[in-house]
């Protein structure tokens, strides 16, 4: 699909494709790697066998990156992203039910100058949701599936509005993708407001947190509802304190109350509750994207169209871990079987960072035997075998 898109002009000896998923393998590499250094990343790897014969670490440069990012930004990086979603819903074939959809950004480091009549995102200050306020900064909206699969992903500038962001992902989700089952879009209060509501189709399911500064919310907020009593957690403290009964009573009524919508009047409450939990899926994919054990985040870039292209191979990292780690815990429902997690119990929904570290150690070696070199893969064991065999033969011919 990606050589489809991204035609290979010159004497290049990559294909597209080949350098996209050196990237993505970079990006789930959980070590201290950035892009510009994919050559010695790989050089104690088994490229031939990951990437394709003939292909060695050398080939890897930092120009050949550069050129593949460009013709990512030419081809449209969000339209490309669509529609390799596409055919992994047609590979996956997963029934989509919820659209989780949010927004993040990513502080980026140096000066960058926006030039007037450009397409490309605009590097600048905005809005920094960790804090760095002192540091330019892009926009990243994406969309999940409720196993937090992402099926859409675009750039946005730095100062982008929340609430202009999230119903423009959603409207241009909606024109690419057609699903064939009811699907609600899910989003956090961002998508609440008049002109957002007013502008999706009709057709368009949506569950929203309503906003607590609106004046209807904390109506509701403080109204008397029936609860069902909880567990309550006792804390010993040693001190003396005077305890203001009517004021506690008054908090632990409306504390931990949120107000949410739907345009759905059929829906009961408690599915539209556990349907806007759910939105912790994509909220789990950009903390994927951040964590710091996967470099994935790392953005030392100097042009915004190179910066909107990696953002489509995060997220096409994202998409390959989250539709792994989907494979390998149906696979292990399906057989019954189950493998170790970190505190030594057998589990069937290890996450795929823990399954990583499982099956480090493996290594390719060249043995020579009557004058012929013989290639062969060195510590396997009854987990890695487990684990390949589960996630079937696509992942095999490049173990055995």
């Amino acid at each position: 699909m990606i050589d489809e898109v991204l035609l290979k002009f010159g004497q290049h000896k990559l294909a597209h494709s080949i350098v996209v998923k050196a990237m993505i393998l970079n990006c789930l590499g959980f070590v201290d790697s950035r892009l510009y250094m994919h050559s010695q990343y790989f050089e104690t790897l088994p490229v031939e066998r990951l990437l394709g014969s003939g292909i060695s670490a050398s080939d890897l440069t930092d120009d050949v990156l550069g050129r593949n990012l460009d013709e990512i930004y030419e081809a449209d990086s969000t339209q490309l992203f669509i529609k390799l979603a596409l055919k992994m819903m047609r590979i996956v074939n997963i029934r989509t039910q919820l659209l989780q959809c949010d927004t993040t950004n990513f502080s980026v480091y140096g000066d960058y100058k926006h030039i007037d009549g450009s397409s490309a995102i605009e590097i600048t200050y905005g809005h920094a949701k960790e804090g760095k306020d002192d540091l330019q900064r892009f926009g990243l909206g994406i969309i999940t599936n409720q196993y937090g699969i992402p099926l859409f992903a675009k750039t946005y500038s730095g100062n982008a509005s929340d609430k202009d962001t999230i119903i423009e992902a959603m409207k241009k989700l909606q024109e690419n993708i057609t699903f064939p089952d009811d699907v609600y879009y899910i989003a956090d209060s961002a998508l609440y407001s008049d002109n957002n509501i007013k502008s999706m189709r009709k057709d368009m399911e949506w569950i929203t947190r309503v906003p607590s500064t609106l004046n209807l919310s904390k109506d509701l907020l403080i109204s008397d509802l029936e609860f069902k009593p909880g567990n309550i957690v006792h804390y010993v403290i040693n001190t003396e304190a005077v305890r203001n009964e009517e004021v506690i009573l008054n908090e632990k009524e409306h504390q931990g109350r949120f107000v949410i919508a739907s345009n759905d009047l059929n829906l009961d409450a408690k599915k539209m509750l556990d349907y806007y939990k759910n939105q912790s899926k994509v909220e789990k994919g950009f903390r994927f994207i951040k964590d710091k054990s996967f470099r994935v985040s790392e953005v030392y870039l100097k042009k915004p169209q190179r910066i909107e292209a990696l953002s489509v191979v995060m997220v096409l990292t994202l998409m390959v871990y989250s539709v792994a780690e989907w494979k390998l815990r149906e696979r292990l429902k399906e057989t019954g079987e189950t493998i170790l997690d970190q505190v030594k119990k057998q589990t069937q929904k290890p996450t795929l960072k823990w399954v990583f570290i499982l099956m480090r150690g493996i290594t390719e070696v060249k043995i020579e035997i009557d004058s012929k070199v013989v290639t062969q893969i060195a510590n396997m064991s009854e987990v890695k075998d487990k684990i390949i065999r589960l996630m079937g033969k696509n992942c095999e011919k490049y173990d055995f």
